[in-house]
């Protein structure tokens, strides 16, 4: 039996195959909101590659790429250009294009990640795309994926004997007071 779950799963982790981005630690800068991060003021800079974190997802209804990020100026000058490992190449995904506050922006690549062995060994790269005296700073890349999971067993009840000793030690407490 199996059940549809989303599965949010983090970047585990940054193997520098190239690098051509600042880096803010600690690594793998994309894992979370709250430390580490990846900067860059320079066009056509890339930085190679981020993995993700395991899924238990059995078959894929959809997936989804999500990065969290700042440019540095109103009119979308900055951006990032994101590339997908799909299991034997590296496929170009879309430009995310953001302004000076942070957003999240995402693009569907279920087309891609089609399957549990494509979403286990998913990884991207990013490429800079900046229009001179600008630059663009990413906090947080994740993968989503909706699928089926398998159903774990049941939660077990505490033992019978557990209550009792409950009962037996405020009965106890009770007649020592």
């Amino acid at each position: 039996m199996a059940v549809i779950e989303t599965q949010t799963l983090a970047v585990a982790s940054f193997v520098p195959e190239v690098r051509e981005w600042g880096e803010v630690p600690p690594s793998p800068f994309l894992h979370d909101l709250t430390g580490g991060n990846i900067y860059t003021a320079v066009d056509c800079a890339a930085h190679k590659y981020f993995t993700f974190n395991p899924s238990t997802v059995m078959n894929v209804q959809s997936a989804k790429i999500k990065i969290y990020a700042v440019g540095s100026n109103i009119t979308r000058n900055t951006g990032v250009l994101i590339y997908l490992w799909d299991g034997s190449s590296w496929q170009y995904v879309e430009i995310f294009k953001y302004r000076n506050w942070w957003e999240w922006q995402e693009v569907d690549v279920t087309a891609i990640l089609d399957a549990p062995a494509k979403i286990n060994g998913a990884r991207i790269y990013l490429v800079s795309w900046i229009t001179p005296g600008f630059g663009i700073t990413v906090d947080q890349a994740i993968l989503e994926v909706v699928g089926e999971t398998p159903v774990g067993f049941p939660v077990p009840k505490p033992p019978l004997r557990t209550h009792f000793f409950f009962l037996f030690r405020e009965w106890l407490l009770a007649k020592l007071k």
